[in-house]
């Protein structure tokens, strides 16, 4: 069994040999830090929200290459209901809870935990939220030791200002995702944020907007005062926008940025679903180019938000980010943007004393009225003195914490803190403004990070191997990559799945809608090297005798979840995606001939091992019926050259000879010396395999 990391939200979880009938139990543990959600109103004093993601949408991935990893963002998508379905058990220990309510699932109580109506749908973020009593201004830390080193969480509650505060004029920059995947119940809602919003705003205020899918669509040229007029305008232009075309955020952001009025505070607003695979380009353009006293807030709208964009995005920007699904109230989200895009009550935050051995990130935020901020941090055992600076609108403003020495026990300190450091590091990558070297450097630091916490990172990976033999290592397989339904709200036509007959593999191909042709049913279904399932090197099922996952057997480099050959079968990478400038015709030629069951003219193959002139690859067969494999029909390979290369068949690792049907996985075991040039191609009676380099 391998869990790998594509993205900071986003997991795949790949298991090998199962044999049939069998039933398997997989445990991964999480680690989730709660957000706070701010006071609404006079009378609401906040609370806390935890949000656990079920689904994955499809992402836009832009022309061949944009997304070097686009073959892992690839999601099947269910046409129908999913038999899956999702239940729930939740315990809050915390004895300032007030009471829970969920604005995505009906809750009942049952003892002392909350669990969510029976088989509930797998198309949407469970979130539960509760108020507890206001946080007191001033520091507070909980610590967790250990021998060499103790990890920490500073609260920082910004003090009540007793001062009248200085009004600010505001310069607020409204950009609004009108792709294809926000068609629906998600720009409705989205709208009526917007709308909200721009009522908020006074004459003093300056107001752009900036609609973009395949291109940004400017509401005027310039940000205009709202006044009267221009505020009536404003709303008309809003309420006309329509979605169409991909997500092509890049140029909207370019234009977003550039400051205004040097007296005006620059705020701006991202409202997306965040359904790209190339985000690091956006977060680049934040960190490089956001201008002095600007912050950039995101809100997410919809189910299945891609918050691997919205968080590091509001992070780069030293703002915040929200998520609102259709169908919310729109009101306590008004006052919480307001509250976050008016004057802060502490900037220019610095942290420090002998107490203080290191911060998870540099990047940290302004401080509001009643939102407080957590900061992980590396301690000294021996305590001492933590210190906390910044500037108030009405001067200097301190705070200081003596820490004892003394134990404290929380080991998920430690993992908060990992975690943290690994998103921050990787906000520095995003940014491209570094030589190969230290680009280096970063995945080392964020690997030894993985390593030293065990936690999963885009670096290393969790591996679970049962070498007991469960299966017949010679028989055939199938390879099954579970679909996800679309997320609530969310429109077939918008993501291009119009007319869909059946399940449909790869939406997340290059593009929305008509941009990639192919994505129309019928479709092909995935090929087989995408599937990416991983096979224990002794034909062993992962789990223990009674079908239970083993628990965390220790987290291992994802090079080494790719090469070491004694222990896990490595994934090769699936073929790239078709460019969305392709030809169109010959593409869905031969979408539709695989769907209607014609043998394809060569087959790709996967390769699982590769070590001391031994090679073992796997491939799909293709056809329709009854298909002929025998491993020993008539073998021959060549190298990238065309030159005929000299091997010899490993029968007993190869899968046996027999009648097979459509669409059976087949191993195949060959041994080449160890000089020679490896194989790109092989024959083996009417089958030709294509063997990716």
């Amino acid at each position: 069994a391998l869990l790998e990391q594509t993205r900071a939200n986003l997991f795949s979880q790949s298991l090998g040999n199962i044999p049939p009938g069998a039933a398997m139990r997989i445990v991964v543990e999480l680690d989730q830090p709660l957000a706070w959600i701010d006071a609404a109103g006079a009378e609401d004093e906040g609370g806390w929200e935890w949000r656990f993601p079920t689904v994955v949408a499809p992402r836009y991935l832009g022309a061949e290459g944009r997304t070097p990893d686009a073959s892992e963002l690839s999601v099947d998508v269910l046409d129908g209901e999913a038999v899956a379905r999702v239940a729930a058990s939740i315990r809050i220990e915390d004895a300032g809870a007030g009471a829970v309510h969920s604005p995505s699932h009906a809750l009942r109580s049952v003892g002392d935990a909350w669990r969510l109506a029976e088989g509930a749908a797998l198309d949407r973020d469970i979130v539960l939220r509760w108020p507890v009593a206001a946080a007191q201004p001033g520091l507070s830390l909980r610590r967790h030791d250990e021998a060499a080193q103790s990890f920490g969480l500073l609260t920082l509650v910004p003090p009540r200002s007793d001062a009248e505060m200085q009004s600010h004029a505001r310069d607020l920059c409204v950009l609004l995702d009108v792709s294809g995947s926000m068609s629906g119940e998600p720009l409705a809602q989205a709208k009526r944020v917007i709308h909200a919003l721009i009522d908020s705003l006074d004459a003093d205020d300056q107001l752009e907007m900036i609609a973009f899918s395949s291109r940004p669509v400017r509401w005027k040229r310039r940000p205009k005062a709202m006044k009267p007029k221009a505020k009536r305008a404003a709303l008309e232009w809003l309420a006309g926008v329509e979605v169409g075309g991909a997500t092509e955020m890049r140029s909207g952001i370019l234009e977003a940025l550039k400051p205004l009025r040097p007296d005006a505070q620059r705020q701006l607003l991202i409202v997306t679903d965040g359904l790209i695979g190339f985000e690091s380009e956006i977060v680049a353009e934040i960190r490089a180019r956001l201008p002095e006293g600007c912050r950039v807030h995101t809100l997410g709208v919809g189910h299945g938000v891609n918050r691997a964009l919205t968080g590091p995005a509001a992070r780069a920007g030293r703002g915040f980010e929200a998520i609102i699904a259709p169908g919310e109230d729109v009101e306590p989200m008004l006052a919480r943007l307001l509250a976050r895009t008016a004057q802060p009550l502490l900037t220019e935050l610095r942290i420090g004393g002998e107490a203080i051995t290191g911060l998870a990130t540099t990047r940290l935020s302004d401080l509001f009225a009643g939102a407080p901020v957590r900061i992980p941090v590396t301690l000294a055992p021996k305590g001492g003195r933590v210190e906390v600076e910044a500037r108030a609108p009405w001067g200097p403003w301190r705070q200081e914490l003596e820490l004892a020495p003394g134990a404290g026990e929380a080991p998920e300190l430690r993992r908060l803190y990992a975690r943290e450091r690994v998103e921050e590091l990787d906000l520095e990558r995003a940014s491209l403004q570094h030589g190969a070297a230290r680009l280096e450097g970063l995945d080392s630091e964020v690997e030894s990070l993985g390593l030293e916490h065990q936690i999963a990172t885009r670096m290393t990976s969790w591996i679970a191997v049962d070498h007991d033999s469960k299966v017949d290592t010679q028989a055939p397989t199938r390879e099954v990559k579970v679909p996800h339904q679309l997320a609530a709200g969310m429109q077939a036509q918008g993501v291009g799945l119009r007319g869909a007959p059946r399940t449909i593999g790869h939406v997340a191909m290059q593009g929305y809608g008509g941009a990639v042709r192919t994505m129309m049913a019928p479709m092909a279904p995935p090929p087989p090297a995408a599937a990416a399932p991983i096979a224990a090197s002794t034909g062993g099922a992962p789990g223990s005798a009674d079908g239970a996952m083993p628990k965390k057997k220790g987290a291992v480099r994802r090079r080494l979840a790719r090469e070491e050959r004694g222990k896990i079968l490595p994934r090769s990478a699936p073929p790239k995606p078709e460019a969305a400038s392709a030809d169109f015709d010959d593409m869905e030629a031969e979408a539709f001939a695989a769907a209607e069951g014609f043998a394809m003219s060569t087959l790709r193959a996967r390769v699982l091992l590769r070590k001391d002139g031994r090679w073992v690859i796997s491939f799909a067969l293709e056809g329709e019926g009854a298909l002929r494999w025998d491993p020993e029909a008539a073998l021959r390979a060549w190298d990238a050259e065309g030159k005929e290369l000299e091997l010899e068949l490993d029968a007993t690792q190869s899968t046996r000879a027999g009648e097979l049907s459509a669409g059976s996985v087949v191993r195949l075991a060959l041994m080449l010396d160890d000089d020679a040039s490896p194989p790109t191609r092989i024959s083996i009676g009417e089958w030709e395999v294509e063997i990716p380099a």
